[in-house]
Parts: C-alpha cells; structure tokens; sequence
C-alpha cells in the first residue's frame, strides 16, 4: 500500500486547476521558485539608493515622524531620520552646528546654537528631531530642537 501526497489545493495559484494526475504538486513547487526569483530579481535589479529610501522612510513612520516631503514652514513636527552631514558654521558671531536629517522622502537642518559639538551626533546615525519648522530660501530649518539618538 503507498501513500499518496496530496497537494493541499489553497496553496494553488489562482487560474491553475488542480490536476488529476497528480502535476500540481510540481506546479506549485514552480511557482514557488517563480515568485522567489522575481522578488530577487526586483531587489537586485532597484538601485540601492532607492531601496535605502524606502527603508528610512519605514524606519520613520514607525518611529511616529512626520514625512519630510509633507512639512511646510510655521509648523511644530517631529521628524525621525538619518544624518547626513554634521557641520560648524559660525552664526552671527557664534558658533552652530548643523545637521541634515533625511527620511528619504526629503531632507531638514537642525540648527544647534551656541555648539560647537554634540556627544553622539555623526553623520549615518539615526536621530529623532521635534520642533518649530521654518523655511528659508530652498530648505527647511529647526533651530535648536528636541533630539533623541536612536
């Protein structure tokens, strides 16, 4: 007596109806390896760049932040994201820092005053920025705002 092995028939793709022969084990074994190669492909064939702003921007809405892309100035939010460059600019006499925080969707400065340094705040790491957004000619602002490391 042997046993038969059935293919259970939810797993079936939709359009293919079982076969009596006994093939639609084999055919969802195919389709199976169908689908894992065009998810592969897809991943190998999307630049990485791409793929690193998708993955920012699901890194910021579950940490609660607001899309960049959506800001406008006057605005109190709070925006989670990846540094992208930290930088000493003197204002008005004293010193700054500024850093660019992206979230792949669009990029904001977070403007320190009266710093010349931050423990923890180098460019690749991920930061969460809450505060007052203001717009200057060509970029967004917030100028001395709550920040959390991640």
């Amino acid at each position: 007596m042997s046993a038969v092995r059935k293919c259970d028939t939810a797993m079936m793709p939709r359009g293919r109806p079982p076969n009596a022969s006994g093939g639609s084990c084999a055919i969802l074994k195919l389709y199976g390896w169908g689908m894992a190669l065009r998810k592969l492909f897809s991943r190998v064939s999307r630049p990485i760049d791409e793929i690193d702003r998708e993955k920012l921007g699901v890194f910021a809405v579950g940490r609660g932040g607001e899309p960049i892309s959506g800001l406008g100035p006057r605005t109190r939010a709070r925006v989670a994201g990846e540094i992208r460059s930290v930088r000493i600019v003197p204002r008005a006499g004293a010193p700054a820092i500024e850093v660019q925080v992206s979230d792949g969707s669009g990029s904001i400065t977070a403007v320190f005053l009266g710093r010349r340094k931050i423990g923890g705040v180098t460019a690749g790491r991920k930061l969460i920025v809450q505060g007052m957004v203001m717009g200057e000619p060509g970029r967004l602002l917030m100028h001395n705002p709550l920040y959390e490391l991640v």
